[in-house]
């Protein structure tokens, strides 16, 4: 067997010497490459608004690598992935409880598996719907009379129930606090 050896050289010279003696030397070409992570930035909602419904979170992303996905988080729970522009999701406000506060960000991820953690944001989810409510008693077209007459009624909503008015021909008859509301009308 014959045995082969190789003896490496480094050779430090003035960047002329090496242009002079370029077309003597096989050069060998390596590349480094500087993998930067990606830029993020959360574009909407802005840093402290108010937001309620379906809500759209948009961040900014880039890379020179180009960006492979963009994951966007309310309060450290992955709400959704995309990986097309514009990087953005929809947020379905009426599942996280109103009248709260909320942390918002993203993270993007580029080619070269660089990862970049946005910006956050808060938020505070309002509630704009108003609360659904049925009388329960007395039943639609019943007749009533006397002094002590019960009107019942059920309330929801999302927030908080705080009280709950009756009226009787746009007169304000009475008010309850808590559930079950009711009050007694006189209708003597």
């Amino acid at each position: 067997k014959q045995v082969q050896k190789a003896i490496l050289f480094i050779f430090i010279l003035p960047a002329t010497a090496i242009w002079k003696m370029k077309p003597f030397i096989n050069w060998v070409s390596c590349s480094h490459i500087i993998h930067h992570a990606p830029i993020i930035s959360i574009m909407h909602p802005e840093d402290y608004s108010t937001v309620s419904g379906i809500a759209n979170i948009r961040a900014a992303a880039s890379d020179v690598s180009g960006i492979t996905k963009v994951e966007f988080f309310v309060d450290d729970y992955l709400l959704g992935t995309t990986t097309t522009l514009p990087y953005s999701i929809d947020c379905d406000t009426d599942a996280l409880m109103h009248n709260s506060t909320h942390i918002i960000y993203a993270k993007a991820y580029d080619a070269a598996e660089n990862i970049t953690t946005s910006n956050s944001i808060t938020v505070m989810v309002v509630d704009t719907l108003g609360p659904v409510i049925a009388i329960t008693n007395p039943s639609n077209k019943q007749e009533v009379s006397g002094s002590d007459v019960v009107i019942s009624a059920e309330a929801f909503d999302i927030s908080e129930i705080l009280k709950v008015e009756f009226y009787v021909d746009n007169i304000l008859i009475g008010t309850s606090t808590s559930s079950p509301y009711a009050v007694t009308w006189d209708t003597t």
